[in-house]
């Protein structure tokens, strides 16, 4: 079950909440003053889907919204239906965009006088910061993306790697295309500790310019593909490969998983007293479980990176196993 609390600079009053499981859908109504900053944290899944709005606002009304996500899934702002660039972003003259930037994190955050819409998600603190601004209506959509962490150690000894080649290497080893794949960042290691250098790395789809286009199907096609490309990956890692892939020896790796949207339940009916009946379990309780399990399997993993294949030939008479069984592989 996920738990939304909202904090905020002043007091503020809970004007009212009306939660339908069911259906997906929930609506929370609540009052401060303009002018303020608030504060938003949610736990468990994060709402695929998640409008703001001022309501009876002046034009000139705006607050500073600051929303913390368990998961660092990617987010995508909306306004008036347009998708709303984050204060990193640049757009290329392809149409795509571009994350890359010198700035620091806190010289990307919006300011209270910046416009409404204004966004920056800082994935290392899983904090969304946008601008809502009079009475129309802002949406956060939740865009599929796999994370690669990855410790690598060039094969020559340098700390050199060539980051596009890396980018190159990892597309045509998951049949992606290069513009969905970026470094988002490089950590190199201490001077006592030289075990390689850890590249954090994220593939997801370009923004969707309409939101309208951005719907459950959608997000649901990218998430498919994207789990997909992560199964090639972690299948590559296990069988060793991924280091002649990249022409580096891998340290270690972990992965997160994109996350499938729930499956829409607008129409089907539950009978509350039927399944307290035949299951003893309430269907809030039944959806918390299935949250709770959802939000364990989506964490990041960490794959096991095996030294060794080897081959044993169980049917020789020193073997332990029994005379006629077949060949075993075992991992080291």
């Amino acid at each position: 079950m996920m738990v939304v609390l909202i904090l905020s600079t002043v007091p503020w009053i809970m004007a009212g909440v009306e939660d339908t499981p069911v259906s997906n859908v929930s609506r929370h109504s609540t009052l401060w003053l303009s002018l303020e900053g608030v504060q938003l944290y949610f736990t468990s899944t994060q709402p695929q889907s998640m409008r703001y709005m001022l309501l009876d606002a002046a034009a000139g009304d705006n607050i500073k919204l600051d929303i913390w996500y368990a998961k660092s899934q990617r987010l995508d702002v909306y306004y008036k239906g347009k998708y709303k660039a984050p204060t990193n972003a640049a757009k290329k003259a392809d149409g795509t965009y571009s994350y890359a930037t010198d700035k620091t994190a806190e010289e990307l955050y919006p300011k209270l006088t910046s416009a409404g819409g204004t966004n920056f998600f800082d994935s290392k603190k899983h904090w969304l910061s946008m601008i809502v601004k009079g009475p129309d209506p802002y949406t956060i959509k939740t865009s599929p993306k796999i994370v690669l962490s990855l410790t690598l150690e060039s094969v020559d000894g340098s700390d050199f790697f060539n980051e596009d080649k890396i980018i190159e290497n990892l597309a045509a080893l998951l049949g992606v295309p290069k513009d969905k794949i970026k470094i988002a960042k490089i950590v190199a290691e201490g001077r006592r500790k030289r075990s390689g250098q850890e590249f954090q790395i994220e593939i997801s789809e370009p923004a969707i310019e309409d939101e309208a286009s951005m719907d459950v199907t959608k997000v649901t096609e990218m998430a498919t593909a994207l789990t997909k490309a992560s199964e090639t990956f972690v299948e590559t890692v296990q069988k060793g490969e991924l280091g002649k892939v990249l022409n580096a020896e891998v340290k270690s790796v972990s992965v997160q998983l994109p996350e499938i949207p729930p499956q829409d339940q607008r129409n089907i009916t539950v009978n509350q007293e039927e399944a307290e009946k035949t299951t003893g379990t309430t269907y809030a309780e039944k959806e918390a479980k299935k949250e709770s399990e959802k939000a364990e399997s989506a964490a990041s993993i960490s794959v096991l990176i095996p030294n060794a294949l080897k081959l044993i030939d169980a049917r020789r008479s020193s073997s332990p196993f029994q005379p006629g069984s077949p060949l075993k592989s075992s991992y080291d």
